[in-house]
């Protein structure tokens, strides 16, 4: 019988190949465009890999992708890796589709995740329609980051994702690419850049990655700003494990996490991941439930506000001065430049209660969009951004969600959990995810990989926690049962 299964299994595994192939070429052979090309390629030999396999792999892929794509896009300039994350979700949604033998339909339609990401993706849809947008392939490059990920990931997370050992390599697969992402930017600052990192920085980087004579890192991600919130993110997720009673073997590594991080953070020279780290060591704070320790946490915490706003102590480093100029927002120049921004973005959009248009702004505005009078004010800030394509509704949507995740989060971690496996777990990264979104006022960093998959899949983690300590505690209790039949036997 089980031989039977296995041939049938194969015979579906051929013809699933030998259709995808045929059509491959047949669609080549027509002459589609390289992007489609490209698309079709990776498909076929994602169904070769992974279809047999597991969809799990794809997982794994997924989250190593969304660490590399944006730093190998230096060295294959003009080739559309961006759309490598679509296609693995892709390819994720066809692998549940005929792999799954579980109905989980109630699961993801009792999600408010999804429910929430499913009415942000329709509000989106409608402004596809935007009589502001003179070119709606924009709209389909934005709106991926800003809608797509989240509604798919949403709806795919109970099927594959809901189980501790998922929830473990998720964490760990972070740490690695931390301390990697840390590595490549001490290489840059104190060896040198590459040929081809090089060139971007003479081309594009060097207005923002060359300030007063000190160079940003900005390691294999997009740019200084948002490697800095990723070592911000990463030193706060190492931090709440390091703390956690693990064995010395992992203590050791998530020692290095944070001490490579911190290391990251200080050579990106970046002021918006020190918010990430106030705002996340807060909320790890607060949600502690020891009040000694919040006593003690908050008395520090006023001492270093304290030294940073009412000494001079360290100004002869760079990295201190930057530090203390955010304690000093209004005598800073980019930030009074940001809300002279604001204001000519206020009044543009006063008549624009639904915005300008998805794609209208930012990079994706210079590129499809050149002729446009925002093409040349810069957002600086994600929450603005999404405030000037979507307009006023689109902001009030957007943060009534967020809030409604942050909400849910704490509601989970505070109330609803009971191991302390789980609860340290999803604390490591429910800290990470709070202080990106704060900082997300000041820097574009949550649309942008890799911090964009990351927040999405910490919150479903966060938002599903329940059921992945449900699932533990049947494994510890299977476990346990096993362990009593051994020790009866002998």
């Amino acid at each position: 019988m089980k031989n039977s299964i296995q041939v049938v299994e194969k015979f579906k595994f051929v013809i699933l190949v030998l259709c995808s192939g045929s059509l491959g070429l047949f669609l080549l052979k027509i002459g589609l465009n390289r992007t489609v090309g490209f698309f079709v390629v990776f498909l076929i030999l994602g169904f070769v890999f992974f279809y047999i396999r597991c969809k799990y792999n794809i997982y794994n892929l997924l989250i190593i992708s969304s660490f590399i794509i944006i730093g190998i896009n230096r060295y294959l300039y003009q080739f559309p890796l961006g759309l490598v994350i679509d296609f693995l979700l892709i390819l994720l949604f066809i692998s549940v589709i005929i792999n799954n033998k579980q109905n989980r339909k109630e699961l993801i339609l009792k999600s408010p995740i999804f429910f929430f990401a499913l009415i942000w993706f329709l509000y989106v849809c409608i402004l596809y329609f935007n009589p502001l947008v003179n070119n709606k392939v924009s709209w389909f490059y934005a709106m991926r980051s800003i809608c797509l990920y989240l509604l798919i990931i949403s709806a795919l997370f109970p099927y594959i994702l809901n189980k501790l050992k998922y929830l473990q390599r998720f964490i760990y697969l972070w740490g690695v690419f931390a301390i990697f992402a840390s590595i490549k930017a001490i290489i840059q600052r104190y060896i040198g850049l590459d040929y081809f990192e090089q060139l971007w920085f003479d081309h594009e980087g060097f207005i923002t990655h060359m300030i007063h004579g000190n160079f940003r890192a900005f390691s294999f991600m997009s740019d200084a700003g948002q490697f800095g919130a990723f070592s911000a993110a990463s030193f706060l997720m190492g931090f709440k494990n390091l703390l956690s009673q693990y064995p010395l073997r992992q203590r050791l590594f998530f020692l290095c996490v944070c001490l490579f991080s911190l290391i990251g953070l200080l050579l990106s020279g970046t002021r918006g991941g020190y918010i990430v780290i106030t705002i996340g060591l807060i909320f790890m704070i607060l949600l502690s439930k020891q009040f000694k320790s919040i006593v003690f946490s908050f008395v520090l915490f006023g001492i270093v506000i304290a030294f940073f706003r009412f000494s001079n102590i360290g100004d002869n480093y760079s990295q201190v001065r930057r530090i203390r100029s955010a304690f000093f927002p209004f005598s800073t120049p980019s930030f009074i430049v940001r809300l002279e921004n604001q204001k000519r973005l206020f009044h543009y959009l006063k008549d624009k209660p639904m915005g300008t248009g998805i794609g209208t702004s930012g990079n994706w505005g210079k590129r499809f969009h050149p002729e446009s009078e925002l093409s040349e004010i810069p957002t600086d800030s994600w929450l603005v951004q999404i405030w000037v394509e979507t307009g006023f509704v689109g902001i009030t949507l957007y943060m009534f969600m967020f809030i409604f995740f942050i909400l849910k989060m704490i509601y989970v971690l505070r109330f609803k959990l009971k191991e302390a496996v789980i609860l340290n777990l999803l604390l490591s990264i429910f800290t990470p995810t709070i202080g990106v979104f704060a900082a997300s006022y000041a820097n574009g960093i949550i649309g942008q990989l890799p911090l964009s998959i990351l927040i999405i899949f910490s919150i479903n983690y966060i938002c599903h926690g329940r059921e992945i300590e449900k699932e533990y505690l049947i494994t510890k209790e299977f476990s346990k049962k096993q362990a009593n039949a051994v020790a009866v036997i002998q």
